[in-house]
């Protein structure tokens, strides 16, 4: 009775001293006894010493029965062991034990918090081959199975088949399917199952809409999440602060700041108080939105709560300074995370380089790679690639060159993106020969495709500034053939741009960047197609290119440098024509 009693009061330790009493006073402690003090472990999820229990049992003599196994049973599911679990289940079946509904739905409900929903539906359907009815728990059980491995539609065809075998539905085999279609971001069905469960006289509570909050979540739909939230004050069910986080973080992702702000005023008008959560979440939509003002505004306001900032705080908080280029705060966020102990990570440098680009900063950029590069494993490619664009922006070209020498170095294998970056480099520099060398080099490797014969020049898949190399190198290729053949030969030259059907707006930055070239550098006419996918660069107007190249060739000649050869190209600036050399030494 004493035992029973420790039982009903979760106090398993004193069961087991009493346990322990009897067996020192000679006692012999019978099957109730034990299945008594494993109960009080199951209770509180002591899953070492109900197996402990279970053993000393055995030991004495004492053959466990159902209730002891289901007992043991039930605390291995909720110390999440599942397996253990099984392997109980598998020893009742050999020692003859009979297996009943309190015995599967344990074993389901283990497989459920062990996220097995293969085997939890396994022995769903093993009870119903050994005709025992599946009770409520266990069916919900298993929809929760399913749910933790979101597979929705097994959670919902589960609840046809409860109503097919008359196991009445009830709150949380509605909360586990919701759970289900929101983990899957299905949005449309958790919401009818919400709506359902007033037609079926089945109560809604916080957990089903937090459910249906978190589905329109999944999905970014912040209008949705809010109205579901507001719906609850109607319905006179009290919303938590993991459904406001829920609310907020659709609007984080829905990119919405100000209904997320409003949400988290809304939290004090309802006296929840938020955690964690809450101030990362909204302070995170704020660096999306590059409002660094209201963060800092939240971030002074979780530290009177007494809520230490996290790491992903400051990280979002360095995002919001990203668009305004506000590079020495984003330091001083960095160092703040820094001497309070946290480890920064890649997140934390790449946002803060991401800042030091926007405002041109290359030294800092570069001095922040190098730390990357002390403090743990390399930085990828994206690192490297933020510190290329920001010398580009900077005018620092020598530079880019020598930190794309060192990417190599690391033996990183530069694709398009990255000898792209080099090459922008290279140009707002006035390098304009490095640059094509730089193209020449990717094509050799096959990182840039050379997709150019005499006739056709396809700029699919380049960047502006690649794709304005690859013009240039075109163009005075065919200028040289054409000046050094014996007579003009009629020739023309289609360049694709493509028609920027992908870009923002439909306006193709390649195509722009073509016509910029040709017209203002070059000085050359030429016809776009009816598609605006490409143009026509006329034979006359190579041929006219081809005459400007003769020129400088016997200007170079005339200056004593007959071995030297050189790409003319005309630019009309100012008024005057600037002639831009690719010099080429032929030897």
């Amino acid at each position: 009775a004493a035992i029973s009693a420790c039982e009903k009061g979760r106090e398993w330790q004193s069961a087991i001293t009493l346990l322990d009493e009897m067996l020192q006073k000679r006692l012999e402690p019978t099957v109730i006894t034990y299945s008594a003090t494993i109960s009080a472990c199951e209770k509180v999820g002591a899953w070492p010493s109900a197996l402990v229990l279970l053993a000393a049992a055995r030991d004495q003599g004492v053959l466990p029965n159902s209730i002891t196994c289901n007992a043991a049973i039930s605390a291995c599911a909720k110390g999440e062991e599942w397996q253990r679990a099984l392997g109980l289940l598998g020893d009742m079946e050999r020692a003859g034990l009979e297996l009943g509904t309190v015995t599967f739905g344990a074993a389901i409900d283990a497989c459920a918090r062990g996220r097995d929903w293969h085997t939890a539906l396994a022995l769903l359907v093993e009870m119903q081959r050994r005709r025992c009815h599946p009770s409520t728990v266990a069916c919900n059980s298993a929809i929760s199975a399913c749910e933790k491995g979101e597979q929705w539609q097994r959670a919902l065809a589960l609840m046809g088949e409860m109503r097919q075998r008359r196991v009445n539905p009830d709150g949380v085999t509605y909360n586990a399917a919701i759970s289900a279609c929101a983990q899957c971001g299905e949005w449309r069905r958790a919401l009818g199952l919400l709506d359902s469960m007033v037609r079926v006289a089945i109560e809604q509570d916080t957990i089903a809409y937090n459910s249906a909050i978190t589905a329109c979540e999944k999905v970014a739909f912040p209008e949705q999440a809010t109205e579901l939230l507001y719906r609850m004050e109607e319905v006179r069910i009290e919303p938590n602060v993991i459904t406001f986080n829920a609310a907020i973080s659709a609007c984080e992702k829905g990119h919405n700041l100000e209904r997320a702000l409003r949400l988290f005023l809304d939290m004090d008008a309802r006296r929840v108080d938020p955690d964690t959560i809450s101030y990362n979440a909204v302070i995170s939509v704020c660096g999306r939105q590059g409002r660094w003002q209201p963060a800092l505004q939240i971030l002074a306001r979780m530290r009177r709560q007494g809520i230490l900032p996290q790491l992903v705080t400051f990280n979002a908080l360095i995002t919001a300074f990203e668009s305004s280029a506000m590079w020495r705060c984003a330091l001083d966020v960095m160092a703040e995370a820094q001497h309070i102990g946290l480890q920064t990570d890649a997140v934390t440098y790449t946002s803060a380089l991401n800042v030091g680009e926007q405002a041109a900063e290359w030294r800092r950029t570069q001095l922040m790679l190098d730390q990357m590069c002390r403090a743990g494993p390399p930085p990828g490619l994206p690192g490297f690639h933020t510190v290329l664009r920001a010398c580009s922006k900077g005018g620092a070209w020598q530079e880019g060159l020598v930190l794309f020498a060192e990417l190599q170095q690391r033996r990183h294998d530069p694709g398009i993106v990255t000898y792209s970056l080099a090459m922008e480099a290279s140009e707002r520099g006035g390098n304009y020969v490095g640059s094509e060398l730089l193209l020449k080099e990717a094509r050799t490797s096959g990182a840039i495709p050379d997709q150019h014969n005499l006739h056709i020049l396809d700029l699919h898949g380049l960047t502006a500034s690649t794709a304005v190399v690859a013009v240039r190198t075109a163009m005075a290729e065919m200028a040289q053939i054409a000046a050094e053949a014996s007579h003009d030969e009629p020739m023309a030259l289609r360049i694709v741009t493509g028609q920027g059907l992908h870009t923002q707006g439909g306006e193709s930055g390649v195509r722009s960047s073509v016509h910029q070239l040709l017209c203002e550098d070059f000085g050359l006419p030429f016809h776009p197609d009816e598609f605006g996918g490409s143009v026509v660069v006329p034979a006359r107007s190579l041929r006219r290119l081809a005459r400007r190249w003769r020129k400088r060739w016997a200007a170079e000649s005339r200056q004593g440098c007959p071995e030297r050869r050189g790409a003319a190209v005309g630019a009309r600036k100012k008024g005057g024509m600037l002639l831009h050399a690719h010099a080429r030494v032929q030897k």
